[in-house]
């Protein structure tokens, strides 16, 4: 009975240890200041702000067989090498400008170039489209919760798609081929 009382004073006196060593980890002498850094960096979080990406233009892919919009845009003044933005999304309704809108594919940010583009590839053909397109910035991960800012930018105006007749990316060989038939007539 002695060994079981012992064992639990042991048991209880190591629990008291390890929370009282737990707790001064923690404490602030009279002198010091608190460690606010991860207030802060919440706070930071909760008040970042994106620009949005501006001059967002979508148009028929040209030289196509339908079914194709490009939507081309100014990076963001916040997507520089190393900076906040991490993606950009584009979004597609077919209801109207105001709405709803839904997801049709994203695109990494950090390049060097200043202007992006997509190519909508799977949209009906003489159905208007609009698009808009929104900077985003995932912060946190690992053991901090995961936050997300999103700018969007504005609206763009109706755009539909629609096959073309001629690819004028080939026209040396339609110019071609109407010389080599313009001189076998010649010379039969």
């Amino acid at each position: 009975m002695l060994n079981s009382t012992f064992a639990r004073c042991s048991l209880l006196i190591c629990l008291f240890l390890f929370v009282t060593a737990s707790f001064s980890a923690y404490a602030v002498s009279p002198g010091q200041q608190p460690d606010t850094s991860n207030i802060l960096v919440d706070n930071q979080l909760a008040e970042l702000s994106l620009s949005p990406p501006f001059s967002v233009k979508a148009e028929d892919t040209p030289n196509d067989g339908g079914g194709s919009i490009t939507v081309v845009w100014q990076r963001s003044a916040d997507d520089l090498p190393g900076g906040i933005v991490t993606e950009y999304r584009v979004m597609r309704s077919s209801e109207g400008e105001s709405g709803p809108f839904e997801e049709v594919g994203d695109v990494a940010a950090g390049e060097i170039e200043s202007t992006y583009s997509f190519h909508d590839g799977n949209v009906i053909d003489d159905i208007e489209y609009y698009y808009k397109v929104a900077a985003v910035s995932v912060q946190g991960g690992g053991m901090e919760a995961v936050r997300e800012v999103i700018a969007e930018s504005d609206v763009t105006g109706a755009v539909s798609s629609s096959a073309q007749w001629f690819d004028w990316r080939r026209i040396n060989a339609f110019v071609g081929v109407i010389l080599l038939c313009g001189f076998i007539i010649f010379y039969i």
